[in-house]
């Protein structure tokens, strides 16, 4: 017959996937779709409280109840892969009782389960229990759906069947419980442990759940009672021992920690995972010199282990043995996972012996990664510290042109190099190519506008500032600039304290802002005032510039030996001021 070959085919499709190879989607996490109608509007299955209608159930068909199962496998299927997952489980669940397969249960509950209809779910699981009284699986979900209604007792004697069954698999055994718990509240999940521990006051699995909850909920003196429990029935416990030393650090407990950690090793010498929690922690409280012996420890049973190796290099940069610190970084640069930090590193060093060929070589074995960008920008300051400008200028310029992620960055270097070999024209063209890649850059734009302020533009120098101000108008460093220049360069000295007064609302502790409110009080003749903002400014920051304007106004203020001794003690910090020589000279001279 026509149907009987077309159920014959549909067997051979679906046979191995639903009735030999069925898996458990709810102990994998697999998500199962949002309920949609499984045909079009009118159809028998568009709603679940429409009469569910078979439609091969006709007189015109003769087929067997093997064939009227696989038929309604298959609409299961559809109806599970349409998103209509109620009438998936129902089918699932109708052919299951009748075929008495425990697959076809387990089917039907996890498509329910994840579907949140917790009725049909029950129904499908109490079944699937019946058939397999022994599967751990089908106990986990029926504790799981009765915690959910709050019916504690009832889920107690499932995990206690569970507790059974998996007592020599403790690994799953964990896992099981833990899937129970992760849905539940805090609360209820610590009063459901509580009352577990009482039933099994000995089992670890149980206590070292109990203690992680406990963590959860901050209660940290409870949890380190329960391990320590613990510890007393399983002393080498793989997880409780590292748990134990966390809880004593996150309650500021370092020392107790490190101890306990250090005579817990005496006891067990072999555990490497602990020794490598011990040697960090030693490295993170500054005890540099047994974290260097803890690493040396471990090194001789992991010799290829490359944070093992980074670890050591780093602690002899801290107890400042740059030679050991070059011994272990050197084998670094052959893990490829740790050669460029490694590299830099071994950069840093050269350029701190001023080692400079070598210092160069390694930041340029660097690939890629965080120190990248930083290396590249070494490499050019080096060669400009060697007196090789054009090579540091053409470096910068290959490396932007090959990174346009990062170019901003290597042009504004160039930039600043130029200005500070007062090449000013040819700074102002590489802020012109930053500004093009980045119009809006307020950084860029700021360096810009001091450029101009020094190439003596200033109409240009506050429309600089101005533009910036429409892109972020709380940028706090472009108001202060904007309004120590209008103190310094014109006239106009309401308008400089008025953005004055807004920079020092921002941030009213910042020394710069601080000297330009003292410098605008000065230019409006407000001594007193200015000098108390610009000793607050001098006593933050003993800059030479400020001690130029506090000087300025003690003088006008007929304090002038008091200026004569400030202006002096900050030419000796900073002989090569011109701006301080220069107010000295028109000062001092008269």
């Amino acid at each position: 017959m026509k149907m009987k070959s077309i159920l014959n085919k549909i067997w051979v499709i679906i046979v191995a996937n639903i009735l030999m190879g069925c898996t458990s989607q709810w102990r994998h996490g697999g998500a199962v779709a949002q309920e949609v109608p499984l045909s079009h509007s009118g159809s028998p299955y568009t709603k679940q409280k429409q009469k569910q209608t078979i439609p091969f159930l006709d007189d015109h068909y003769l087929v067997s109840e093997h064939e009227q199962a696989i038929y309604k496998i298959l609409i299961a299927e559809i109806a599970r892969l349409r998103g209509n997952n109620i009438l998936a489980a129902q089918y699932f669940l109708d052919v299951a009782k009748k075929t008495k397969n425990p697959k076809l249960a387990e089917r039907a509950t996890e498509i329910a389960f994840f579907a949140k209809q917790d009725d049909l779910a029950m129904n499908a699981a109490r079944f699937w229990v019946n058939l397999t009284p022994n599967n751990p699986n089908v106990h986990q979900i029926l504790g799981k759906l009765l915690l959910n209604q709050k019916r504690t007792d009832e889920a107690l004697k499932h995990l206690d069947i569970i507790l059974n069954i998996l007592k020599d698999n403790p690994e799953k055994l964990n896992t099981i419980l833990e899937g129970m718990l992760e849905q539940q509240k805090q609360g209820r999940a610590l009063k459901l442990l509580q009352r577990l521990v009482k039933k099994k006051p000995n089992n670890h699995i149980i206590l070292f759940i109990y203690a992680r909850v406990l963590i959860n909920a901050n209660k940290f003196t409870p949890a380190l009672t329960v391990l320590n429990k613990l510890l007393t029935i399983v002393p080498d416990h793989e997880q409780a021992v590292p748990l134990y030393a966390y809880i004593l650090e996150k309650q500021n407990k370092m020392t107790q920690a490190i101890d306990w950690l250090r005579n817990t090793l005496e006891r067990f010498p072999d555990k490497q995972e602990w020794r490598l929690m011990f040697a960090r922690m030693l490295a993170d409280n500054g005890h540099y010199k047994e974290s260097i012996k803890e690493f040396k420890r471990l090194l001789l049973i992991y010799p290829n282990q490359a944070d093992i190796l980074y670890a050591l290099g780093i602690l002899f940069l801290q107890t400042n043995d740059n030679t050991n610190a070059k011994l272990y970084f050197t084998k670094l640069t052959s893990k490829v996972e740790r050669a460029d930090s490694a590299n830099y590193y071994l950069g840093q060093i050269a350029q701190e012996e001023k080692d400079f060929q070598n210092a160069i070589n390694s930041y340029k074995r660097i690939q890629g990664g965080p120190n990248y960008v930083n290396a590249q920008a070494k490499i050019a300051l080096i060669l400009n510290k060697l007196g090789k400008f054009n090579e540091a200028i053409n470096h910068l310029k290959i490396v932007a042109q090959n990174n346009p992620k990062d170019a901003i960055r290597f042009i504004k270097l160039e930039a600043e190099l130029l200005f500070d070999a007062k090449l000013y024209a040819r700074a102002m063209d590489t802020y012109n190519r930053a500004i093009k890649l980045d119009p809006d850059n307020t950084d860029i734009l700021y360096l810009r506008a001091l450029l101009y302020e020094k190439m003596g533009n200033l109409t240009k120098l506050e429309q600089e500032l101005r533009r910036i101000l429409v892109i972020d108008p709380e940028n706090v460093t472009a108001i202060n600039a904007l309004g120590y220049s209008l103190s310094e360069n014109s006239q106009r000295y309401d308008e400089a304290y008025k953005l004055i007064q807004k920079a020092f609302s921002l941030k009213p502790n910042d020394y710069y802002i601080l000297d330009s409110m003292g410098w605008i009080l000065y230019k409006m003749g407000r001594y007193v005032e200015a000098i108390a903002y610009l000793r607050k400014a001098y006593t933050k920051k003993a800059d030479a510039e400020i001690a130029a304007h506090l000087g300025e106004a003690l003088w006008q203020n007929g304090e002038q030996k008091e200026a004569k001794i400030i202006w002096e003690n900050a030419l000796r910090n900073f002989p090569n001021d011109e701006k301080l020589q220069q107010v000295m000279r028109s000062f001092l001279s008269n």
